[in-house]
């Protein structure tokens, strides 16, 4: 339940594909291929993800690292609106290649958000099936699916919302904080989910 809770919860507020549109045309002003960027980052940051994992082989604590990933996830989305806050055309003086600072600092955000978005969905799969009774395994599983894609669909209502009343940068700050306090409820409330 910890982990249906946490997903959902951060997810409902973390996913921002649908406001990269924004980023990129209105604030970062790095065009279509600038966008393709950006939806790249997160893609090179889940490649990365799921190296790393299998490099680390069998994580003994998957609970404990569910946390982390997610707590770094909304760190990333906090470097995100963090970096968005500075205008991409080059005015605060700081270019390489022709790109804002500012811009590159936003793909490593995502990229970061890609990486610990797979961690944590991969890891909370495999503790389902290791958790879950044999009769509640399939439907653990399914629940599983169908509030990851409920949180992304969530989460694109609730950051256009969002973005429309308080700008897109705004709106990743706000966001970022509001999971940032989810993952810290979790790890209080449902302290066992540290020992998983």
């Amino acid at each position: 339940v910890s982990s249906f809770v946490l997903d959902f919860g951060v997810m409902s507020v973390g996913f921002v594909r649908p406001i990269l549109t924004i980023l990129a045309l209105d604030v970062f002003m790095v065009g279509e291929a600038g966008l393709g960027v950006m939806n790249a980052g997160t893609a090179v940051g889940s490649v990365l993800g799921t190296l790393i994992l299998l490099k680390i082989g069998n994580v003994e604590r998957k609970g404990a690292v569910i946390l982390v990933a997610y707590g770094l996830y909304s760190i990333g989305l906090l470097g995100l609106g963090g970096a968005s806050w500075f205008p991409g055309d080059g005015a605060q003086g700081s270019e390489v290649f022709g790109v804002s600072l500012w811009f590159l600092a936003a793909l490593s955000a995502l990229t970061l958000m890609g990486s610990m978005d797979v961690v944590a969905f991969t890891l909370k799969q495999s503790m389902i099936q290791l958790v879950a009774p044999d009769q509640f395994r399939g439907r653990a599983s399914s629940l599983s699916s169908i509030l990851s894609v409920l949180g992304n669909a969530t989460g694109a209502v609730e950051n256009g919302s969002m973005a429309a009343v308080f700008g897109a940068p705004g709106a990743i700050v706000i966001n970022s904080f509001v999971a940032l306090g989810v993952t810290g409820v979790v790890g209080a409330r449902w302290r066992g989910l540290w020992a998983r």
